[in-house]
């Protein structure tokens, strides 16, 4: 049950030039991001807005992790976004989708859900989600969960494992072929304005 909402616009303090296909895709404006909040108020917030108890519900794989990288990057707690769940994943166990990922668009079109607003803004998705979230039977889909995920995505997960021969994060990047990034034309180092991963 939707009992309220939250939106926030957050400021960019890198790479503030918006990709044209963000634009096409988001209708978001760069004069609304100039006009944002700091990413650490947006934050904090969101977190107020959530309460203690929560859950995060997504659409997809990539939200959660990105989120956290960015509370890492400004040296703010990600423990707080660790327990989620993709929606998506249990979609498509309870409605035989195979291991193909289904768009939102698609689980709006099977359920015959009319879409008001655009997809790709993020009260929409998160609006959207919600919708499905209702038609579908979330307490079996929860408890599933974990094997779903693995049938999902096996290959993805086993080639994770065989990426590399670091052990530690912090031993990758202190290897020079992971830490210095050289010039493809002129072989120069190059040097980097903001911290990376």
């Amino acid at each position: 049950e939707q009992v309220d909402t939250f939106q926030v616009v957050i400021k960019l303090r890198y790479y503030k030039k918006l990709h044209y296909m963000v634009k096409k895709l988001t209708g978001v404006k760069e004069q609304e991001i100039a006009d944002g909040l700091d990413f650490i108020a947006a934050v904090s917030k969101f977190y107020d807005w959530c309460g203690e108890r929560f859950t995060l519900l997504t659409w997809g794989y990539d939200d959660i992790p990105i989120l956290s990288q960015n509370l890492e990057f400004y040296g703010l707690d990600a423990s707080w976004c660790e327990r989620w769940y993709n929606l998506q994943v249990i979609f498509n166990k309870e409605l035989a989708q195979g291991k193909n990922q289904r768009s939102l668009e698609y689980a709006l079109d099977y359920f015959g859900i009319p879409q008001e607003g655009r997809l790709h803004d993020a009260l929409n998705d998160a609006c959207y989600t919600a919708q499905v979230a209702q038609r579908l039977d979330m307490q079996n889909g929860l408890v599933a969960y974990e094997k779903s995920v693995w049938d999902m995505r096996p290959k993805k997960i086993t080639e994770v494992k065989r990426m590399g021969v670091f052990a530690q994060k912090r031993k990758a990047m202190s290897h020079p072929k992971v830490s210095r990034i050289c010039c493809p034309v002129c072989g120069k180092e190059l040097s980097h304005r903001v911290r990376w991963r």
